[in-house]
């Protein structure tokens, strides 16, 4: 399932990052948007003081980002300098999180992940890792409550979820539930036939131009 972050804009972005981010780090803090944060959009603050730093940066429209490495290296070399001051201001930055809504590839070596990863082990002062869009889909894929505080990255299968929860525990549930059971059953068997049938005629092309 690929998510519509892009209809959240910016600031609800980072937000929603934050609240995905609590699901894994229940101590976060989160800081607020529109403010200068010095390259802080979360923190996680541990007992031994080391802290984890969240930096979260939105694109627009990820499919016009013609370079996604390059995009992604020129956002960090203007945080990089931000991690260095809060060291030298005494926090204990122990792991540096980015969070970003574009894809990566993962050819091995040459691919967007991989290349970040590497400028990250290169020049980031502490362990640092990127969450792209793929990460963020593959977490946000069980969190359903959380879809319905952001009801713009619901799916399909997530309204057909929120409907059966709407309808109460009553024997009127049991029996639409049926019915959509039903429906969907149907829906599935008949998208089954007819690419069964596509698939039917391709082969007999194939077998005439033989």
């Amino acid at each position: 399932m690929d998510y519509n972050y892009e209809s959240l804009l910016d600031e609800r972005f980072q937000m929603f990052c934050q609240s995905l981010l609590l699901r894994t780090y229940p101590g976060l803090q989160a800081l607020p948007t529109r403010m200068p944060d010095g390259g802080r959009d979360a923190v996680l603050i541990r007992p031994d003081k080391a802290t984890v730093v969240f930096q979260v940066k939105y694109a627009r429209d990820p499919a016009k980002v013609e370079n996604v490495a390059k995009w992604v290296i020129t956002n960090l070399e203007a945080e990089i300098p931000k991690i260095i001051s809060l060291r030298e201001a005494g926090t204990l930055v122990e792991e540096y999180v980015f969070i970003t809504n574009v894809k990566g590839s993962s050819h091995p070596g040459t691919g967007t992940i991989d290349v970040v990863q590497q400028y990250l082990d290169e020049h980031m002062p502490v362990p640092a890792h990127c969450w792209w869009r793929d990460d963020l889909d593959r977490r946000l894929d069980g969190e359903f409550d959380l879809k319905l505080r952001y009801p713009d990255l619901m799916s399909g299968t997530d309204a057909f979820r929120l409907i059966w929860t709407l309808l109460g525990n009553s024997e009127d549930r049991r029996r639409r539930e049926n019915a959509l059971r039903a429906y969907m059953g149907h829906y599935y068997e008949q998208e089954s036939k007819i690419n069964s049938s596509k698939l039917d005629s391709c082969q007999a092309r194939c077998l005439t131009c033989l």
